[in-house]
């Protein structure tokens, strides 16, 4: 698993966005119904502030 990369972010309040990433950075159930969805740690952080690696995604 990823784990959270990006440590302060300096957010001023804990979120719901907040929660979600943290439900999907460690393994369990909740990691693992969330993933066979398509809610990954790496997507969830990309849909929520951008291309945090700099590379480019292309379309299939």
């Amino acid at each position: 698993m990823g784990g959270v990369r990006r440590a302060g972010r300096r957010d001023r309040t804990i979120g719901a966005e907040h929660i979600l990433l943290a439900l999907t950075a460690v393994p369990g159930v909740v990691a693992e119904t969330l993933a066979d969805h398509g809610a990954t740690y790496a997507a969830l952080e990309r849909a929520m502030f951008g291309d945090v690696g700099g590379a480019t995604a292309k379309a299939g």
